[in-house]
């Protein structure tokens, strides 16, 4: 029996027995140009995928990003045998390092795979697979969360019917940013969303509304307050609202200097009158 028969059987000790008398099976290629850890990878992360990994010391490019390696990857516009870019991978598996690597060196985050029973965006996969680091490392980095699978779903309603709530919330502060259409479909489906909140990494978090207010996006925000969202000073410094601005400064002066997401100043914000109480 190959390797690929015992990996799609589920048995470690036949692939450890294999690999004991034929340590260069780990190299082998299926008929779809795949390697025995691929293989497994694609089949479940369990015992026979650790079995392969504990065993390879991989020249493969895809099998180091499978292995969780950010260095040696395949080029950032490589694609595998069954259709999927470095990126996809790099979501599949959860390697947020190689996924920044790859980004660092011009990988495209909004690419599509080929692959039939997965026509999606790397933000897609991680969607399904639940790597929320690489998610946030794409969304940096220019990922589209509105487009969707070629079948139709958008990675926000995979995130939500996998009930990763994390996800959720980082997909839906991403729309806030200015799809106003998604926003407005996501609220029509749990009004709660109003009041996510994510962090982007380093202690940089972010609201539904604040993404809004920095973007000086007055029609999304008040979208955003309409379903309950918590008015912040940010927000009203974007609204124009001088008297609630003005009243937040008398008693803290020190919130002048202060930063929103992002690191954008309260300043920034500033709309309409309130432009002249940081003037």
């Amino acid at each position: 029996m190959s390797i690929f028969e015992l990996i799609d059987h589920g048995d470690t000790p036949g692939v450890k027995a294999l690999l004991d008398r034929d340590p260069q099976a780990t190299d082998a290629r299926n008929d779809a140009g795949l390697t025995p850890l691929m293989h497994a990878a694609y089949r479940a992360r369990g015992p026979v995928f650790d079995e392969i990994a504990g065993r390879h010391a991989p020249a493969d490019a895809w099998d180091r990003l499978l292995l969780g390696e950010a260095d040696g990857l395949p080029a950032p516009d490589a694609w595998s045998p069954d259709g999927f870019t470095p990126l996809h991978i790099a979501a599949y598996i959860g390697n947020a390092g190689a996924a920044e690597a790859l980004l660092a060196d011009g990988a495209d985050p909004n690419a599509f795979a080929t692959a039939s029973f997965a026509r999606v965006t790397p933000l897609g996969t991680c969607a399904f697979a639940g790597a929320i680091d690489v998610a946030r490392a794409l969304l940096r980095n220019g990922a589209n969360p509105a487009l969707t699978e070629v079948e139709g779903a958008t990675p926000l309603e995979v995130a939500r019917a996998n009930g990763d709530e994390q996800l959720v919330a980082l997909l839906f502060v991403s729309h806030s940013h200015g799809q106003i259409a998604n926003v407005h479909a996501a609220l029509a489906v749990d009004a709660t969303l109003a009041n996510a909140t994510t962090d982007w990494g380093g202690g940089d978090w972010e609201t539904a509304l604040g993404a809004a207010s920095h973007m000086g996006n007055r029609e999304l925000a008040e979208l955003l307050l309409a379903h309950g969202a918590r008015m912040d000073v940010f927000a009203a410094a974007m609204l124009g609202h001088a008297d609630v601005v003005r009243a937040v400064l008398a008693a803290h002066p020190d919130m002048r200097d202060a930063k929103g997401p992002h690191g954008i100043l309260l300043a920034a914000h500033a709309k309409g009158a309130v432009v002249e109480l940081f003037a």
